[in-house]
């Protein structure tokens, strides 16, 4: 009878292995968890920084002149921002005097999580308003 109760039972090391295996998967599950929202904490950053960074293109030629200079300054999030306005050459394509010429213009946003974007276009310069 004495044999029967103490088979019935888990012994200590058995129970030590459960919860050594249920802590693994624990912690397993855990940091999945925290990277998946570490990755969508810096997508969301990403696409706010491409949005920002579409917008100031957007001002350029309204509130921001379109002439070569260069600007900095912060967004609401406390991302930082910068554009740029340089007058573009090639070398293959001939400047011609009274033509319209071209602008670089570059916006680049480096948001407090993830890696910075950049946006870059051409604009043309000298055009009457």
């Amino acid at each position: 009878m004495s044999r029967a109760r103490r088979e019935s039972g888990f012994t200590l090391v058995e129970v030590l292995v459960a919860l050594a295996v249920l802590g693994s998967i624990a912690s397993a599950a855990l940091v999945l968890l925290v990277s998946s929202r570490d990755r969508d904490a810096r997508a969301t950053a990403q696409m706010r920084a491409g949005l920002a960074a579409e917008a100031i293109l957007e001002r350029v030629g309204l509130d921001l002149p379109l002439a070569p200079r260069s600007v900095t300054g912060r967004l609401g999030d406390g991302s930082a921002w910068s554009l740029a306005i340089a007058p573009y050459h090639e070398d293959a394509l001939p400047e011609v005097a009274g033509q319209p010429g071209l602008l670089s213009v570059v916006v680049r946003i480096t948001p407090r999580r993830g890696p910075p974007v950049q946006l870059a276009t051409l604009r043309a310069a000298g055009l009457p308003p």
